[in-house]
């Protein structure tokens, strides 16, 4: 009897929570609809070439978002980056995991200097779990001195020079 009282009571307690936010509800999808309907009217109307280029624009500003929220200080770190943002743009990766997988390095290691390293890690274990592969990072670059890096980075951009001018070659 105690117990059919108490659910008729939260029952109560639900119904009016609901009738009570039911007007701010409706408020704010009468101020929403309009301005996503406006919004879609826009981008139909845009050409695609500055479709495209809104759409880079967006995915080039959340790959500095994400740049900045892992800390990716080192050239490497931010070809990760960037690799990672254009796997989610070709729908190879989900975007939900990549923003789960910092937010719980964010939770789980609040502290740390170099959030990227856990972020790589956590990111690899469960992009591999849910069946999506995730670009490869050597991480020996850690035990490498600033001078050995340089010279590394600067080994890198002349390789990248020689295959521009091949290409133009061509």
């Amino acid at each position: 009897m105690a117990r059919n009282q108490s659910l008729i009571t939260f029952s109560l307690i639900l119904l009016g929570c609901c009738f009570l936010g039911t007007p701010s509800m409706f408020a704010q999808e009468k101020e929403i609809k309009p301005a996503l309907e406006k919004e879609i009217q826009q981008l139909t109307s845009m050409p695609l070439d500055e479709l495209l280029k809104q759409l880079d624009e967006t995915w080039g500003k959340y790959e500095k978002q994400l740049q900045a929220v892992v800390e990716a200080r080192l050239i490497e770190e931010r070809e990760f980056v960037a690799q990672v943002t254009l796997l989610i743009q070709k729908d190879q990766l989900p975007k939900k995991l990549v923003d789960s997988s910092w937010l719980w390095v964010r939770s789980k290691r609040p502290g740390t200097n170099s959030p990227f390293v856990y972020f790589e890690r956590v990111l690899r274990l469960r992009a591999e779990k849910a069946g999506f592969k995730v670009p490869p990072f050597d991480d020996r670059i850690y035990s490498l001195s600033k001078s050995q890096r340089e010279l590394l980075q600067l080994k890198r951009v002349q390789a990248r020079e020689l295959q521009k001018d091949r290409f133009k070659r061509r």
